[in-house]
């Protein structure tokens, strides 16, 4: 993609453009997203801020109430959930931009999500613990390592 196109991109544009960087992550980390969506969400998260976009960061849950009280209070309980970034209303995890909940493959047929602040995930990122085994933590550098890949990639292809 030539740089004026890419500059001139809206900000999902430019999302899908990442995406499309990054996008075989999963096949070089297993179970990132049993176990890993968080720690990836995080990253993301933080590059888009360096794009200077206007990210969220969401919980897709299979139990609504249970993931507010466990945002709230730091209480763990036995609820499925997906963290994702959240564009302009756009979806975003490693394995796709979507417009829709019922479009994602870990979306708990179509469960409502909760807003997740950065303070919350940040701690829960750090506590391996509270995170499915299937997903290896070594993996982390090597999703740190196609993440800033792709976003220098990016970031190049912005500067004039």
């Amino acid at each position: 993609m030539k740089e004026t196109t890419l500059t001139s991109l809206k900000p999902i544009g430019l999302v899908k453009y990442f995406y499309n960087q990054y996008k075989d992550v999963n096949e070089k980390v297993c179970y990132l997203n049993n176990g890993g969506c968080g720690v990836f969400a995080l990253k993301l998260y933080n590059l888009l801020l360096k794009l200077n976009l206007t990210p969220k960061l969401i919980v897709i849950t299979d139990n609504i109430e249970g993931m507010k009280e466990r945002i709230k209070t730091d209480k763990y309980g036995a609820t499925l959930f997906h963290i994702m970034v959240v564009i302009n209303k756009k979806y975003i995890d490693s394995t796709g931009v979507y417009s829709k909940i019922k479009e994602i493959p870990h979306s708990y047929n179509d469960k409502p999500c909760v807003e997740l602040p950065i303070s919350v995930l940040e701690k829960w990122v750090s506590n391996e613990h509270m995170w499915n085994n299937d997903f290896n933590r070594s993996d982390i550098k090597v999703i740190d390592k196609i993440l800033i890949k792709s976003f220098r990639k990016v970031k190049k292809n912005l500067v004039n």
